[in-house]
């Protein structure tokens, strides 16, 4: 059930970046890789003090997270919603033979200038109890019955319906390190 929900959903074309240039072609042999990479590694005492303000708001550090980028995003998007693919862990409920096998799924959060984290929070736990990171896993894992072909088929009538712009982009927070302490955004 929760891939034909997936499947049947309205599709969603996904906010632009302000900077975003649909028509652009990497140049023959190739382009080299960017630079535009933001990254913050918080120390221990600034762990505990994201950790201890998601409790108090009773949401988990990742919606804080992930509705903080959506509020500083939103002034760097166009037209459309910020929706964010987020990944969600599976195994466990997932064994699969090959440990490098595909043990993820995703979930699509929609973030914007007024999110807060428990607008977030509640999207995620409402998706995973609709079991919409099932139906994505069954999706992005259907190679075996509907061969290469099938998979062409399904990515680009995935793009077409979404107007080549399914996510506004991806959002992954490692989370803990044991004897680390610094988390990666």
């Amino acid at each position: 059930g929760a891939l034909l929900r997936l499947m049947a959903r309205k599709p969603q074309q996904a906010a632009t970046w302000a900077g975003w240039n649909g028509d652009w072609q990497a140049p023959p042999g190739g382009a080299a890789a960017g630079s535009a990479t933001a990254t913050h590694v918080f120390d221990v005492s600034g762990t505990r003090r994201l950790a201890d303000v998601a409790a108090a708001k009773g949401v988990s550090v990742n919606s804080l997270l992930l509705a903080a980028l959506g509020r500083a995003g939103a002034a760097q998007l166009q037209s459309g919603p910020a929706l964010w693919m987020i990944p969600v862990n599976m195994r466990g409920p997932v064994n699969l033979a090959r440990e490098t096998a595909n043990h993820t799924s995703y979930l699509q959060i929609a973030t914007g200038a007024e999110a807060t984290a428990q607008d977030v929070h509640h999207q995620i736990k409402s998706k995973l109890g609709n079991n919409e990171h099932w139906g994505a896993w069954l999706f992005t894992n259907c190679g075996r019955l509907v061969r290469l072909a099938g998979m062409k088929y399904l990515f680009n009538r995935e793009l077409s319906r979404t107007g080549g712009r399914p996510w506004t982009g991806a959002f992954s927070n490692l989370g803990t390190w044991d004897n680390c302490g610094r988390w990666s955004v």
